[in-house]
């Protein structure tokens, strides 16, 4: 198969004959997909514009050039080369080559369709919006889901920051990405050494921490993307979190190689030139996996999830085991806090997630999802909850599934009935998280794919009676 490439040079653009195959492979290292095959759908089938057979004709479009036939302000553009996209162009629209050196004309599309995209941000890479765009206010436009898809193996961890205009995303390609939350955009990642496991980022998105697969915890500068200490452990570090106020940081390591798993605490001072991280005290080793441990509120607890379904409880001024909450049959894989702490909810692979009272420990409602419950993100400000998970990976080759086995569920918090839901993985989900408004939920799943959900205002309308239980009287 013969495809033409659309080379955008300095004085011509001209049309070149590659096979698939060069093309492809070019086309991995440096195109974003997922704009081409968005920009492609809506234009054959929300526009109803034809093809003329059913191949078409497979381009690659610089950045540059196609930003300037969809019009978007050079203020606004993001490029990163000219092989940037691979498109699938209705040959209507892009006339078919006739030798090599054959001239394109300049692209042609009716003004409404180039509003419409406009107007939908569907140019590559996902650049600002333009003033165009802004203006118009139509909610429609601002509230599809974003796809992100740079890192090539599991999602392991999602993060907004405290004002929520960035998301961290960590996976087991060794990387962390981040990336603007309004439009998808990416501002960089950083590089580890091994599997993230787990980040956190400090309450001025100034400093972030990494716990990975090298056993190391890692502190950066997030600005400058540089490493600024690490601390060393004998077996990895499976989960890292600061502590309310950012002046502690706990580890968590893993159960392996005869190692017991343990929860380490550090003292962090961003003012000491020398070691901002120093040890500060360990807490007495389990002979069983912790999935994750968290800072209670006032930092007084810290409570770890266990492989054993038991979630336990320390006292971090005697570092003692003061509770234990035996609810769950099976493996606890996370603890997520309500808005203030006043509340927090534990997700299991025994297919539930039991919400509890922060004060008395009080189990207070039971969420039956039938399915593995990876993650959990409790709105902050509505009755919702949204649950995530699914078979794991391993399992999902020799097992029936459909698409609805890794939906995303919500359901209302205090009536424990599911209310809704949202598909877009296609493998199990292991991490979301609400920005602090509420408006926008982000989902990371195995598949290695990130999916930014920007709620409009039909969501927060939705049945305003059943939310808040008043009477219509």
């Amino acid at each position: 198969m013969m495809i033409y490439v659309v080379n955008n040079g300095k004085d011509e653009i001209r049309l070149e004959e590659q096979t698939y195959e060069r093309l492809f492979e070019s086309c991995c290292n440096s195109v974003h997909k997922d704009g081409a095959a968005d920009l492609y759908h809506e234009l054959v089938n929300s526009f109803n514009i034809p093809t003329i057979n059913k191949y078409a004709y497979l381009t690659t479009l610089g950045i540059t050039g196609f930003m300037s036939w969809l019009r978007v302000p050079k203020s606004s553009r993001s490029g990163r080369g000219w092989v940037t996209s691979l498109q699938i162009s209705p040959s209507r629209y892009i006339l078919p080559p006739k030798h090599e050196n054959h001239k394109l004309l300049e692209p042609f599309l009716p003004k409404e369709i180039q509003n419409k995209l406009l107007g939908r941000s569907y140019a590559i890479d996902s650049p600002h919006p333009s003033k165009e765009t802004s203006k118009t206010g139509d909610d429609n436009n601002d509230n599809r889901p974003l796809h992100l898809r740079l890192h090539e193996r599991p999602i392991t961890h999602i993060q907004f920051n405290r004002e929520g205009d960035l998301l961290f995303v960590a996976a087991k390609d060794k990387t962390v990405s981040l990336w603007y939350t309004s439009n998808g955009e990416r501002l960089g990642k950083y590089s580890c050494g091994g599997v993230v496991y787990s980040l956190d980022v400090d309450q001025h998105t100034k400093y972030m921490v990494t716990a990975s697969a090298d056993s190391k915890l890692i502190l950066w500068d997030v600005k400058t993307g540089k490493q600024i200490e690490s601390i060393s452990f004998e077996v990895p570090a499976r989960w890292v979190e600061f502590s309310q106020g950012d002046k502690q940081i706990l580890v968590v390591t893993d159960k392996v190689m005869g190692y017991q798993a343990t929860v380490h605490v550090f003292n962090f001072d961003p003012e000491n030139v020398v070691n901002k991280i120093t040890p500060a005290f360990t807490l007495d080793p389990l002979n069983v996996k912790i999935t994750q441990a968290t800072w209670s509120p006032m930092n007084k607890t810290i409570l770890a999830s266990c492989e054993d379904g038991f979630v336990r409880i320390y006292d971090v001024e005697t570092r003692h085991l003061v509770h234990t909450i035996a609810d769950h049959t099976d493996t606890v894989t996370k603890i997520v806090w309500m808005k203030h702490r006043i509340m927090f909810l534990t997700c299991s692979e025994d297919g539930t997630a039991r919400l509890y009272e922060t004060k008395t420990l009080k189990h207070l409602k039971t969420f039956d999802t039938g399915r593995p419950v990876n993650a959990a993100a409790i709105s902050p400000v509505l009755p919702h909850i949204i649950l995530g998970g699914g078979l794991s990976a391993d399992l999902v080759t020799t097992s029936r599934v459909d698409s609805s086995q890794f939906k995303v569920r919500f359901y209302h918090i205090a009536y424990e009935d599911e209310i809704g839901g949202h598909i877009g993985h296609i493998g199990p989900v292991n991490s979301i998280d609400f920005t602090p408004d509420g408006k926008t939920f982000a989902t990371g799943g195995e598949e290695g794919l990130v999916i930014i959900n920007h709620l409009d205002n039909s969501y927060f309308k939705f049945d305003k009676e059943l939310d808040y239980g008043t009477n219509s009287n």
